[in-house]
C-alpha cells in the first residue's frame, strides 16, 4: 500500500486513500501517517532541511596575531605558471590579509603558506580557523599546529559563516581582479592578486575605522601620487623617539579600533537579528536524519540526500550537536552537525522492537540482586496464575458472597 511498485512511496494522504478503499479500523488515518513518517526510504530521500538562523554572535579578536582565518578558493582558469588556486588568510583584530596563488591545492602548499606568510612574518598564532577539507585537517597541518603549540578550529560542514571574514575577502579580491582582467583570455588573474591584497590592506575598514596596515605595522601604505607632494627624501631622525611615537600610535590605534569594532558589531547584530529564525533543540538520545548530499560521480539527481538514523549524544554549542551513527550501512562514527541540517527521525515498528529489547537487556544487566529478581518473577507468575483462575461472570447469575471464592446462584432453577 505504500512501498510497493504500485504505490510508489507516496505521501501519507495518498497512502491513506489507498488503504481506506479496502480496510477500516479505529485510528486508521493516524496509524497510516505514523507508518509513512517512519518509512526509511522516504526519510532518507524526501526530508527537507529547515534553516535555523540564530542571533549573531561576534568573535572577539584578542591580541594582534592571536587568531587567523584560512581558506582556499578555486579552481580558476589556468593562469601563468599553471596556477589555479588562491590561498588566503586574514588576521581577526587588524583585518590584515595575505594571499598566494598556487598550482595545486595540497596540504604541503597550505603549510608552506602558513609558515612563509604568517608565522615567519608576524609570529606564531594561537588559533587557526579553517574549513574541513582533508587538505586542512590532515596530518601535515596537524603537525604544524602542534609544533606551534596552537589550536585549530573547524566549522561544521556546510556552515561557512564561522570563517565569514575570509570568505568575504575572497569576494573582495575576486571583484578587484575581475576589473583588471582581459575578458577574452581570463588567464592573467594571477598577475592581479597581490594588487588586490595591497588595495585591501591600504583601505579603511568600517569595522575597525582604520586601515589594516596601520593596525599591523603602525603606518599607512603610501600611494605613488603622495610622493608628488615632496621634492626630497625625508631625513631620518633618531630611532628612540621614533620608537616611542610608533608604540604610542599603535596603542591609540588599537584602542580606536576596539571602540569602532564594538560599535560596528552592535550595528551588524541589530540588522542581522531581524532575520533570526526560531531555533530548534534536540535532547540526548533523540534520533535524527542529517543532510549529507554526496559529491563526485555519485552526485546525481537520484541519490538519497539524508543519512541516518543518528543518535544525539550531547550539545556542542552554537546550535551544533554531537551525533553517533546507528544506520546499518555506515561505519560507527561521531560527527558534529548544525541544527539546520537535522530533522527528527520517526522510528518504524522494527526499530521500536529493537529499542524495547535493548531497554529490557539493559534493565536485566543493571539488576545485580538475583534473589530480588527471582522474587519479582515469582510474584508476577503468581499474579498471572491468580488472574487466570478468576471465575467469569455467568450469564444470568449473580454473586451471593464477597469471599475470594464466590458462590453462584442460577436464576430459574436447574
Amino acid at each position: 500500500m505504500h512501498g510497493s511498485i504500485w504505490a510508489g512511496y507516496l505521501r501519507g494522504p495518498h497512502t491513506y486513500g489507498r488503504v481506506a478503499q479496502l480496510y477500516w479500523w479505529p485510528g486508521l488515518q493516524r496509524e497510516v501517517n505514523a507508518w509513512v513518517r517512519g518509512c526509511q526510504e522516504c526519510g532518507s530521500r524526501k526530508a527537507r532541511p529547515r534553516e535555523v538562523i540564530p542571533p549573531l554572535r561576534s568573535l572577539r579578536g584578542g591580541d594582534v596575531g592571536d587568531r587567523w582565518a584560512l581558506d582556499v578558493a578555486g579552481p580558476f582558469p589556468i593562469a601563468s605558471g599553471g596556477k589555479r588556486y588562491v590561498i588566503a588568510a586574514l588576521e581577526y583584530v587588524t583585518r590584515y590579509a595575505a594571499a598566494r596563488s598556487v598550482v595545486k591545492y595540497t596540504a604541503d602548499n597550505v603549510a608552506a603558506f602558513l609558515m612563509d606568510e604568517e608565522v615567519l612574518k608576524f609570529g606564531a598564532f594561537r588559533e587557526l580557523l579553517t574549513d574541513g577539507p582533508p587538505e586542512m585537517t590532515g596530518r601535515v597541518i596537524e603537525q604544524l599546529v602542534n609544533l606551534l603549540q596552537a589550536k585549530q578550529t573547524n566549522p561544521v560542514p556546510y556552515r561557512p559563516q564561522m570563517i565569514g571574514l575570509v570568505e568575504r575577502f575572497h569576494r573582495t579580491w575576486k571583484d578587484c581582479v575581475a576589473t583588471f582582467m582581459a575578458d577574452e583570455k581570463q588567464n592573467d588573474w594571477g598577475d592581479w592578486v597581490q594588487c588586490a591584497v595591497y588595495a585591501d590592506n591600504s583601505a579603511r575598514h568600517s569595522t575597525v575605522a582604520l586601515t589594516p596596515n596601520e593596525l599591523m605595522m603602525g603606518r599607512r601604505l603610501r600611494l605613488p601620487n603622495e610622493l608628488l607632494r615632496r621634492t626630497a627624501v625625508t631625513e631620518a631622525g633618531d630611532l628612540l623617539p621614533y620608537h616611542r611615537r610608533l608604540m604610542s600610535a599603535l596603542e591609540r590605534s588599537q584602542q580606536c579600533a576596539e571602540r569602532a569594532r564594538v560599535k560596528e558589531q552592535a550595528r551588524q547584530a541589530r540588522y542581522y537579528n531581524r532575520r533570526a529564525k526560531q531555533t530548534r533543540s534536540f535532547e540526548a538520545g533523540d534520533r535524527v536524519w542529517v543532510y549529507n548530499p554526496p559529491r563526485g560521480p555519485k552526485a546525481t539527481k537520484f541519490v538519497h540526500m539524508w543519512m541516518g538514523p543518528l543518535r544525539v549524544i550531547e550539545p556542542a554549542g552554537y546550535e551544533n550537536y554531537v551525533l553517533r551513527r546507528e544506520d546499518k550501512t555506515g561505519k560507527p562514527e561521531s560527527i558534529i552537525a548544525h541544527v539546520s541540517f537535522m530533522v527528527s527521525f520517526h522510528a518504524p515498528t522494527s526499530l521500536l522492537e529493537q529499542t524495547a529489547d535493548e531497554i529490557e537487556a539493559e534493565l536485566d544487566g543493571d539488576s545485580t540482586d538475583e534473589g530480588a529478581r527471582r522474587h519479582d518473577v515469582e510474584v508476577t507468575s503468581a499474579a498471572v496464575r491468580a488472574a487466570r483462575r478468576r471465575p467469569e461472570w455467568p450469564v444470568g447469575g449473580e454473586a451471593t458472597s464477597k469471599t475470594t471464592e464466590p458462590s453462584w446462584t442460577i436464576r430459574g432453577g436447574v
